[in-house]
């Protein structure tokens, strides 16, 4: 009999358990109908209070006992309160808002599928993960906000919003959001913010995962490029960056990143080819036809570089850079043939005809440098050769303009 009346009071007070517990979420959903009607600190402090006791009692027991009805209640309005305490744009409830308030909702909304069998509440619970996703993703933002933070984002303000992000992929990866969003857009922002906190192993990851969701791809491939560029994988960025041209055959990214990593490793027989293909795509770009003739200049292909410079000149006339080039290439002739002259005996009869042929040189030089310094007046290499090649002509008075001017911009 003793066994008995210890089970039957054992039985009273788990029945007792179970109905304090159903009165505190009954009292929690009741206070925060209340609450969020009237903003009241009286209701979220009770809200609150309610729904923190009930769940405290669960968890301890393990949720042995509680029917299912009251625990996808206490499940659903958990989530309720502490996200709308999270989103309140009032004072007061915000002040009375735990630091966790987003994350307990989460728990309390995702928790909520296992509970809630009938599916009482699963279709509004699914919104509601959908929205703490994207307030993730705003916290993201929030993080590297340079109105809010007062500053520019360093390198630790990006890390804890690539956690954001990072924390919003999780959410929209699982169940029951799993597969009904493709989130491209905040894998993307992982990417970048990834780049920015100075984690190229996640970068490269999440421009990865880009590349394969078929998005911001000639960003996802130059960017990919750049990565493993700097990690030294200089033969798999080229690959990348391959890849990428041949999905995007017009990015200009995409082949002038190709390019940098020919001449930087000073392959420069190795940059034509995409810059031809660059040029395909863009045949109006000065820039690419300048870059075109200062590679065949130093791979010695004088006469395709003149080429290439005069296009440029062509294109845009008020680029330096060709101009000086061209002059460039004449007083390269004209130095070779100075070079022949000083070779010859005393007496030489070919003296006279080089000598010709070396001022005719710099006679051509000269337009090119004028041209040059109308497009960049203050260029020091172009009045250093304008100097240079005025003398060798012998036009006094033109170099010593150029040399006035030298001194004026405090060159030497």
């Amino acid at each position: 009999m003793r066994k008995l009346s210890i089970l039957f009071a054992l039985t009273i007070f788990l029945g007792l358990g179970a109905q304090a517990q159903q009165a505190d979420v009954t009292s929690a959903i009741l206070s925060f109908q209340k609450a969020s009607s009237g903003n009241a600190e009286r209701d979220w402090v009770n809200a609150k209070t309610y729904i923190d006791r009930a769940w405290e009692t669960y968890s301890e027991k393990n949720g042995a006992g509680v029917k299912e009805k009251i625990a996808s209640k206490l499940f659903y309005y958990r989530g309720e309160i502490y996200y709308f305490m999270y989103i309140s744009r009032d004072s007061v409830v915000s002040a009375l808002a735990p630091e966790n308030a987003l994350d307990l909702a989460y728990e309390s909304y995702s928790g909520l599928f296992d509970v809630d069998v009938k599916d009482r509440y699963t279709k509004d619970a699914t919104k509601k993960l959908a929205y703490v996703a994207t307030a993730h993703v705003n916290e993201a933002y929030d993080h590297i906000d340079k109105e809010k933070l007062g500053r520019e984002p360093g390198v630790e303000d990006y890390a804890q919003a690539l956690t954001e992000a990072e924390m919003a992929l999780e959410i929209r990866s699982k169940e029951p959001l799993a597969g009904r969003i493709k989130d491209t857009l905040t894998t993307y922002l992982a990417a970048v913010l990834a780049a920015n906190a100075q984690n190229p192993e996640k970068s490269k990851m999440y421009l990865r995962k880009l590349i394969e969701m078929d998005h911001k791809t000639e960003y996802a491939y130059a960017a990919l490029a750049k990565t493993l560029k700097a990690e030294g994988s200089t033969d798999e960025a080229i690959s990348v960056l391959q890849e990428g041209q041949a999905k995007h055959p017009d990015n200009l990214d995409l082949i002038i990143e190709e390019v940098n990593i020919y001449i930087q490793n000073k392959e420069n027989d190795k940059a034509l080819k995409p810059l031809q293909s660059a040029i395909a795509a863009d045949p109006s770009n000065a820039i690419l036809h300048n870059t075109i003739g200062t590679i065949q200049l130093q791979l010695g292909n004088e006469e395709e570089a003149r080429v290439s410079f005069l296009k440029a000149a062509e294109l845009d006339s008020t680029l330096n850079d060709p101009w000086y080039q061209l002059g460039f290439i004449e007083v390269a002739k004209a130095n070779e043939i100075i070079k022949k002259m000083n070779d010859l005996p005393f007496g030489d009869k070919r003296y006279d005809a080089l000598n010709k042929k070396k001022v005719q040189h710099f006679k051509d030089a000269l337009p090119y440098f004028e041209k040059a310094l109308e497009a960049d007046p203050e260029n020091k290499d172009t009045l250093v050769a304008l100097k240079e090649v005025y003398y060798a002509l012998d036009m006094r008075d033109k170099m010593l303009e150029v040399v006035k001017t030298m001194k004026a911009l405090g060159y030497q």
